[in-house]
């Protein structure tokens, strides 16, 4: 049986390899690997340079993990052979948060916004949670969430009630899921969560474990197999006092949510994985919510935002990340809640929208596992910050054909004056030395090519600060 994702185990040569280490050694490997390990730097003792770190088994389990998913931060041009992953396992690791239990306002529109516009993105993962019942309660979500599992699409269940009830849930519509998750953001006081009497961070921690036991003990294999997702933190910085729950949790979380038009990865690695992975040391990360609001930038500024947080997560090695949310709950009039909708309160498509659409049917790739194969290709000629701004992910469908995904990780808006930053396209040389038969350069704001070249060996790419898409048909 294929081991899930959640449940793999971190190579450990690569774990060994911190224990022990020389101090000095340590501190330039972090440094070398990526500017955020600033945050491991200042984290160590000032030590003698040949004094040896001596780490417990789940810090260096940490800091393994850390570095597997935050190494290619590093922000330098490929130059050599590189696998490719499956092109379906991006589409499959990006989800949607969605309200269906709110009746009122545009979640009500079921049949004509809700089903069609899901439908036409392309999005099969979707987040709920039995929170703000619907005025038929917990039934009319639990046949809501069945009626949708009907139509193909997977949820992840965030719970925050008695176990109980959350029995009850998991045999109302445990067959709809793919993931359950723990209570949401309950270090932040306007969701007064508690539970047992108790308050964060203890309440958290034994619902978790509670939740936890729950899920692996329950008589339906098909839900005790299911993954556990670590519950969310709305601030990363309360990880300290949340303490290590890996025993509790098959994978780890995070609400990676970044200033307005933020440059994402910075963000990312600098602060919400380090903290995650106090949470849950050695454990695989999900991001159960994330996005931007176009409450705090504009609609076009969303549009390259979002597309660039789903890839630079998928680049970075997380299992799913769901955007938050699918349409505007509510007609928030510019309040900082408000805005996050890849669909505005009517039921319009923003810019966001179309972007993933396109991007997910370009790249959609259903069908049984497969080993893809390595593509030979240099990037060169960036900058003069070589490629410190220029991400890439390397795709391979089944047919054979390779997606490069390329983009400028950059901040795209000025909050102080709020406008938008023109970032210039950055050439940069693709070099192949893969045969190729055609390449096709798609961008995310359109589904047909933007240019067609025949047996190519060399592309002069301006990348932009939105996802670029080369496709290489190769010619064997």
């Amino acid at each position: 049986m294929k081991t899930p994702i959640c449940k793999q185990v971190i190579p450990a040569h690569l774990i060994s390899t911190f224990r022990g280490m020389d101090a000095e050694r340590f501190r330039r490997l972090c440094f070398a690997a990526i500017e955020p390990a600033a945050f491991l730097f200042n984290a160590l003792p000032m030590m003698p340079p040949h004094h040896h770190v001596h780490m417990t088994p789940n810090l260096a389990l940490a800091l393994a993990t850390w570095l597997m998913l935050l190494v290619a931060s590093a922000g330098v041009g490929h130059a050599a052979p590189q696998t490719a992953r499956p092109a379906d396992a991006f589409v499959e690791s990006i989800g949607i948060c969605t309200h269906l239990g709110y009746d009122k306002g545009p979640y009500g529109r079921i049949e004509d916004v809700i089903k069609p516009r899901l439908a036409e993105l392309g999005i099969r993962h979707l987040r709920e949670g039995f929170v703000g019942a619907s005025e038929g309660g917990d039934a009319n979500l639990t046949r809501k969430i069945n009626d949708f599992a009907a139509l193909g699409y997977r949820f992840t269940l965030s719970m925050r009630q008695p176990m109980e009830k959350v029995t009850g849930y998991l045999k109302g519509v445990g067959q709809a899921l793919d993931a359950v998750e723990g209570p949401n953001e309950t270090d932040l006081s306007q969701f007064k969560f508690s539970y047992k009497g108790l308050k964060f961070p203890e309440a958290t921690r034994a619902y978790q474990e509670d939740l936890y036991q729950l899920v692996k003990g329950f008589p339906d294999p098909k839900v005790s197999a299911l993954p556990v997702i670590q519950a969310s933190m709305g601030w990363g910085g309360n990880a300290k006092k949340l303490g290590d729950l890996s025993m509790f949790a098959d994978c780890g979380n995070t609400h990676a949510y970044t200033e307005a038009g933020d440059a994402h990865g910075s963000a990312l690695g600098a602060w919400h994985l380090p903290h995650a992975l106090i949470v849950t040391p050695g454990k695989p990360l999900w991001s159960t919510e994330t996005g931007q609001s176009v409450n705090a930038v504009n609609a076009a500024v969303q549009a390259k935002v979002v597309p660039r947080i789903v890839a630079e997560h998928f680049r970075r090695g997380l299992v799913r990340t769901y955007l938050y949310e699918l349409i505007d709950a509510e007609n928030s009039g510019g309040t900082a809640h408000g805005g996050f909708g890849l669909l505005d309160y009517e039921g319009t498509p923003r810019p966001s929208f179309h972007a993933i659409k396109n991007v997910l049917s370009l790249l959609k790739d259903p069908g049984a596992a497969f080993t893809p194969a390595a593509l030979d290709y240099t990037l060169t000629g960036a900058d003069a910050g070589g490629f410190k701004n220029v991400q890439s992910v390397l795709l391979q469908k089944r047919d054979g054909r390779f997606y490069l995904v390329i983009w400028q990780e950059v901040r795209g808006w000025n909050a102080k004056t709020k406008s938008v930053i023109e970032n210039a396209p950055q050439a940069v040389t693709l070099t192949l030395k893969t045969a190729v038969k055609s390449a096709r350069l798609f961008s995310q704001d359109a589904a047909e090519p933007l240019e067609t070249k025949a047996a190519p060996s060399e592309l002069t790419l301006k990348v932009p600060d939105s996802l670029m898409i080369v496709e290489l048909t190769p010619a064997s």
